[in-house]
């Protein structure tokens, strides 16, 4: 048995900031305690409180002395109600833990609705939210997200520990919830890097071993992620958990930890099955069936062929067992003196004799290899044999294999008979012995390939660039465009100067376009780009049919709570303040206006560079009367003279 540890595994920087604030803590005098565990490992947390530094369960649980706050971090008062009692602050909040707090902090207070991406009645998440007031919304699943109501903003953070694949799921929903979303991405590095590393190995061994707490989320989502690649997953907290039957018949085994999980434990896991392992060796001192050895051919018969396996009793193969399809005579495979692989079929033959089979070694050794490139993702060349339902059969390493249709190619193709009689190469991608079962993918090695045409592409392009492409796929928020290789994305923002519902109603698959490159995340792989940088913004070519000043007649588009949106032509709208719907002071603009209605609004402002108008209906009010009595009095205005004036030549007072 081979024992693989993950790259990234064990404590995080966090957790071991956390727990050398602990012991600094330790001698330092007087009585100290954690608020809470300070971090999700009852082993770690047990042996801080035998050196002295015990948990509370909260702040009325500590008279005095020092209070050590929790890597999970807490809400502003948590600290106000300590300070308030006169204890020492100690904080050990993870610096991630910090900045997700600061992020919904900050949020808050721009304006923004907070949501909170996470486990709902995880203390980090909780602490979170205590920085908002309590008032954010927090979202756990896709479900949670869907049932939000419409938001014209909502500002996102996400519990540092979030499984990345389950956040931009979730986000997704979230976008469509809102006119405007500002996301802070604070899922930490740490955590992404376990969760990958511990899903590639999951790939390539036969059991994985999680070490860490039960009440751990990130090492209970560890061992989520490593089942979802079929995987046998143990979860266990100490190597007390270990059972020696789980390994009996691995041959490779991953182990990978939390990260809250301290290396002593993880050593003492590794040392206890490596201690099995050795058991297991030494039972297997006699010849074992089901087992492959060498042998040297030391007799050829017509229909059997003898073999020196270095056992009490010689080894003996059948002709049927020999190769596929059978030879006539043995001497058409084998010759004497040649070392083969044998597979042991029977220990026990009345004869004394061991029955071997040369045909079940070479599949099993083909199988082998199978193992070894799909553990090291390396390509294996194939023939494609026919089509069958859902995809190709091909022959490799004198195998069967399998390729699904969503394998064969990058994208779908209709029409598969057109690989039939190719060689091409594959990687193993699913692999079942017992079922005979041989899965590949061609897809992943022209992926590899495509990785490098991207990196060429992406060393060549910048932002502000201007190039051709193709659209591929229409989304709901926006069309993909292959630019050479490798796709960006056309956010449905950027299609057009003017508001789009649906992409379709722009762009059609296989329109070629030209396109401008607004951002590029060469460690992402993400391209964005936008179809309406190349075009004139029509908003400044109807905002040079008004003037600042000018009495314009519009229709009132929508009101909200800080005003009234005008409507003064296709696709120019300005803003009509509270301030300008009236002299008097009003609470909401329906007091005055109501949507679809007809008014005459002043100009008061253009500012071209938000692409934003100001108007007031109170000063286009204040104008037509004093049009009004200017006309009943019969005075023609004139440049430079006030109202007052006007009126003063009339009764004579000047």
């Amino acid at each position: 048995m081979q024992i693989h540890l993950a790259e990234h595994r064990g404590f995080c920087y966090g957790v071991k900031r956390a727990i050398e604030t602990v012991e600094k803590c330790i001698n330092s005098g007087g009585t100290a305690h954690t608020l809470g565990p300070i971090i999700h490992n009852p082993q770690m947390v047990n042996e801080l409180a035998k050196r002295g530094i015990s948990p509370a369960n909260s702040l009325e649980d500590i008279a005095e002395g020092t209070v050590i706050i929790r890597s999970h971090g807490v809400g502003p008062q948590t600290y106000q109600d300590a300070e308030s009692k006169n204890l020492t602050i100690v904080d050990a909040t993870c610096p991630h833990v910090k900045k997700a707090q600061q992020s919904a902090y900050e949020l808050m207070k721009e304006g923004y609705p907070v949501v909170v991406i996470g486990e709902r009645d995880h203390p980090e998440v909780k602490s979170i939210a205590a920085w908002t007031l309590d008032k954010a919304i927090v979202v756990e699943t896709i479900e949670d997200a869907q049932q939000l109501p419409f938001s014209q903003q909502l500002g996102v953070v996400v519990q540092t520990t979030f499984s990345g694949e389950m956040f931009e799921q979730i986000l997704a929903v979230l976008k469509r919830k809102c006119a405007e979303m500002r996301v802070k991405r604070t899922i930490c590095t740490a955590t992404d890097l376990r969760q990958q590393a511990a899903a590639t190995l999951s790939q390539q061994v036969d059991i994985m071993v999680i070490i860490g707490g039960k009440n751990s989320a990130n090492t209970t989502r560890l061992a989520d992620i490593c089942r979802q690649s079929g995987c046998t997953v143990y979860h266990v907290e100490t190597a007390d958990e270990l059972k020696a039957e789980w390994f009996s018949k691995a041959q490779h085994v991953g182990i990978s930890a939390g990260a809250s999980t301290p290396e002593w434990i993880i050593e003492e896991v590794v040392h206890t099955m490596e201690q099995f392992d050795q058991a297991l060796a030494d039972s297997f001192n006699q010849l074992e069936k089901g087992t492959i050895v060498k042998g040297t051919v030391i007799s050829v018969r017509q229909d059997e062929v003898f073999v020196d396996i270095g056992y009490k009793a010689e080894g003996v193969i059948s002709l049927h067992e020999l190769a596929y399809p059978t030879p006539a005579t043995a001497a058409e495979i084998v010759v004497n003196g040649q070392e083969i692989d044998v597979y042991v079929m029977d220990t026990d033959s009345a004869d004394d004799t061991v029955r071997l089979s040369k045909l079940q070694a070479d599949k099993m050794i083909a199988w082998s290899k199978l193992e070894e490139a799909a553990k090291a993702e390396s390509p294996l060349d194939c023939k494609v044999t026919e089509v069958v339902k859902g995809g190709l059969a091909v022959s490799i390493e004198g195998i069967r294999g399998f390729i699904p249709a969503s394998q064969a190619a990058l994208r779908f193709v209709d029409n598969l008979a057109v690989f039939v009689g190719q060689t091409m190469s594959v990687i193993p991608i699913e692999l079942d012995e017992q079922k005979q079962r041989v899965v590949l993918s061609r897809r992943k090695v022209l992926q590899e390939e495509q990785q490098k045409k991207e990196q060429e592409i992406f060393s060549k392009l910048k932002v502000g660039d201007v190039v051709t492409g193709v659209v591929r796929r229409l989304v709901d928020f926006g069309a993909f465009v292959d630019i050479g290789g490798i796709e960006g994305l056309i956010h449905i923002s950027d299609l057009s100067w003017q508001r789009v519902k649906t992409p379709s109603e722009i762009l059609q698959v296989n329109d070629k376009i030209e396109v401008f490159v607004l951002k590029i995340d060469p460690q992402l792989k993400k391209i964005s780009l936008s179809l309406k940088q190349i075009q004139q913004d029509p908003w400044l070519d109807n905002v040079k049919n008004f003037i600042e000043g000018q009495i314009v007649t519009g229709i009132v588009a929508k009101t909200t709570k800080f005003g009234a949106f005008v409507k003064l032509q296709t696709g120019v709208e300005g803003l009509v303040h509270l301030s300008e719907l009236a002299e008097k002071r009003i609470a909401t603009a329906e007091e005055v206006v109501q949507a679809g209605q007809e008014i005459s609004v002043k100009i008061l402002g253009i500012d071209k560079e938000n692409k934003r108008i100001s108007l007031s209906l109170v000063k286009a009010l204040e104008e037509a009367e004093r049009a009004e009595y200017q006309d009943y009095l019969g005075i023609q205005p004139s440049s430079g003279s006030t109202i007052g004036e006007k009126l003063g030549y009339l009764f004579g007072r000047k």
